[in-house]
């Protein structure tokens, strides 16, 4: 994970200003994968949200943003269900929503850490074979 932010930081905005200056899609469609958070990230991040956001209702600074992030949660669930009735083993996989939770806090955790730096502080590319 330490490595995909540090290929962010190093090649995103380049990607991202070839892209846009020569309408290269190509450029484009590398850039934004590593732009985007993937799955886990962003599940994580929507509950980040709901809980800022539910705090500062109860605060009282009105429930609007706490019902987007509400909102949010449930479609990235509900995706997941969808994804769920693609799957052979519908069962298997619908309850693997109960380990979710454990999941997430384990890959909150390794971002956290690798965003902040940790882990291999140099990116080297994978070596693939075809078989």
């Amino acid at each position: 994970s330490a490595s995909r932010f540090q290929v962010l930081r190093q090649h995103v905005p380049a990607l991202l200003a070839a892209g846009l200056k020569r309408a290269d899609v190509k450029c484009l469609d590398a850039a934004l994968p590593l732009l985007f958070p993937n799955p886990s990230l962003g599940i994580n991040l929507t509950v980040v949200g709901v809980l800022l956001a539910g705090g500062y209702a109860l605060l009282g600074g009105g429930i609007d943003i706490l019902v987007w992030f509400a909102t949010l949660a449930v479609l990235q669930v509900l995706m997941f269900l969808v994804g769920v009735m693609y799957t052979e083993n519908k069962t298997a996989s619908a309850l693997s929503l109960f380990l979710a939770p454990a999941f997430l806090v384990w890959k909150l955790c390794i971002d956290v850490a690798s965003f902040g730096g940790a882990g291999s502080k140099q990116w080297k590319p994978t070596t693939r074979r075809l078989s």
